[in-house]
């Protein structure tokens, strides 16, 4: 582990809005994504026709797909006891409603706070997109200075058939021409990384 490329990360990835957290393992990573979800407001559905009224709320919801089966038993069990609904598959049926997703980053970038994701899935990659706060778990180990320590890495991800690389940066953002910063128009309102010891 680069412990000076890990310092770089937490100050550029704050310094883009993004939520830094340390945690000891995975499951630790997990319970924090749970707690994220648990205590976030509930989303705000719109009314499937105009004019008429929002459907009721369900559960709170947790998107948590590409999980080994033993870390999605794990976190299922913890979130039934929160009240908090994990989905882990069918996420294009769920394209509102999510309050968090949790994923984990393949790498991260230092230099600019950059967590990097790979996905082979559908649901990998809508996990990033359709909630309001995207969790992303970072192991310090897999943390590198900048892209050029992260070329040989990239270039096999990219190589690979069907596999989707998403560089992620603070929350989503964009502006109009009168140059008014809006979040979270095009994905998540905001992101937390946590970054994991083991």
């Amino acid at each position: 582990m680069d412990r000076e490329a890990v310092e770089t990360f937490k100050e550029r990835a704050a310094g883009v809005e993004t939520r830094v957290l340390e945690v000891p393992d995975l499951r630790a990573a997990l319970d924090a994504a749970l707690a994220i979800a648990a205590a976030a407001p509930p989303v705000a559905l719109l009314p499937t026709v105009p004019g008429g009224s929002p459907p009721a709320p369900g559960p709170k919801a947790l998107a948590a797909p590409g999980l080994a089966p033993d870390d999605l038993a794990y976190l299922s069990g913890r979130a039934l006891a929160a009240g908090v609904e994990v989905v882990s598959q069918g996420l294009r049926s769920r394209l509102a409603g999510l309050e968090a997703a949790f994923t984990v980053a393949t790498l991260g970038l230092a230099e600019t706070g950059t967590c990097v994701l790979e996905g082979e899935t559908e649901d990998a990659r809508l996990a990033s997109m359709l909630c309001e706060t995207h969790v992303v778990g970072l192991r310090k180990r897999d943390i590198v200075r900048g892209a050029a320590e992260g070329l040989a890495f990239l270039e096999r991800a990219l190589a690979r058939e069907n596999n989707v690389v998403s560089f992620i940066s603070g929350a989503s953002r964009t502006s109009d021409i009168e140059r008014v910063l809006t979040l979270g128009v095009h994905g998540p309102l905001s992101l937390v990384a946590l970054l994991i010891e083991d």
